[in-house]
């Protein structure tokens, strides 16, 4: 699995813990990419102070600033006609580099968690996938005795822009495929309801259940979901590794932590980054379907981008 050390805050708390892998632990970190397996390690909290932080920069590889617009419309543009073609969604992401170093990571954590309160910001860095560091929105799942809980979140608008149909349409069909993939019973949907993330508003169902499953293999389960993906699931995973052009690696796979307990908060890894000695390369990304307008949904990335840089 490699070398691997993190730092995180959970969502609506201030401070900061490391995980430190060891044989004595009684806690788990867990990581999964987009595309590979789910690794984890069993491990020990304690609380750090962020502004430490100074992890180990590799030199970026590929040296790219990632696609132009008018390459990614292009995309977009297929993804359309795939959509209409399979009645269906397919999620296109792209990424971007600020070629600037950050100089102070920790001190960006910092700011990250400043800016996004309600977030899981984290700074991790894996021998594989490299220096990570994010603030997500998004709960994959959590689980508390045998109750569980997820969250449907899709479409993205600034303050005062109305949902369309096609926001609606692209949220309904996160939640219903979350509904069908539960072991479960009596899952009750609260929402779609309006959920603001700094300058940038979702529309997010909370979706609770009970189920004996354990975490990994109900994790497994349900990643990746349409909301970074896409419907019909296995196609658009296919439509995404032709076309997209690039490995997503860490970007839309997940991460979090469970204790002895089997309690578990696990995050989707959105609005995220990765640290390189010579950059900073940002990632977004955006449903489409047969409704979608390619300049609308690039400008949707840039917003994205554009919300995360300007936290650090």
């Amino acid at each position: 699995m490699g070398s691997f050390s993190v730092l995180f805050s959970l969502p609506d708390t201030t401070h900061f813990q490391r995980f430190t892998p060891d044989d004595v632990g009684d806690h788990r970190f867990i990581v999964a990419p987009f595309e590979g397996e789910i690794v984890s390690w069993n491990g020990s909290l304690e609380d750090v102070d962020p502004q430490s932080w100074n992890p180990r920069l590799n030199p970026a590889y590929p040296s790219s600033k990632g696609v132009e617009k008018a390459a990614y419309e292009r995309k977009l543009e297929q993804a359309i006609a795939w959509c209409e073609a399979n009645e269906g969604k397919v999620v296109m992401s792209r990424f971007w580099d600020d070629e600037r170093p950050l100089e102070h990571p920790g001190k960006a954590l910092v700011k990250l968690r400043q800016a996004h309160p309600k977030a899981f910001v984290y700074g991790l860095e894996h021998e594989e996938h490299g220096c990570w560091m994010g603030a997500t929105p998004e709960v994959l799942l959590t689980k508390d005795n045998h109750y569980y809980k997820t969250m449907s979140l899709a479409g993205t608008k600034l303050a005062g822009e109305e949902w369309t149909d096609k926001e609606y349409r692209e949220q309904k069909t996160v939640t219903d495929y979350i509904l069908s993939r539960m072991n479960a019973s009596a899952a009750t949907v609260e929402g779609p309801e309006d959920s603001g993330f700094g300058a940038l508003r979702h529309l997010r169902s909370i979706i609770r259940w009970t189920s004996d499953q354990d975490v990994l293999s109900m994790a497994d389960q349900l990643h990746p979901t349409p909301a970074v993906g896409g419907f019909p699931v296995e196609q658009a995973r296919h439509f995404i590794s032709a076309h997209e052009g690039y490995d997503r690696s860490l970007y839309t796979g997940f991460l979090g932590v469970m204790d002895a307990k089997d309690r578990a908060q696990l995050f989707v890894n959105l609005r995220c980054m990765q640290l390189f000695r010579d950059r900073v390369r940002f990632y977004a990304g955006g449903g489409i379907n047969q409704w979608s307008n390619p300049e609308a949904e690039w400008k949707e990335t840039e917003r994205k981008i554009e919300s995360t840089r300007s936290a650090i």
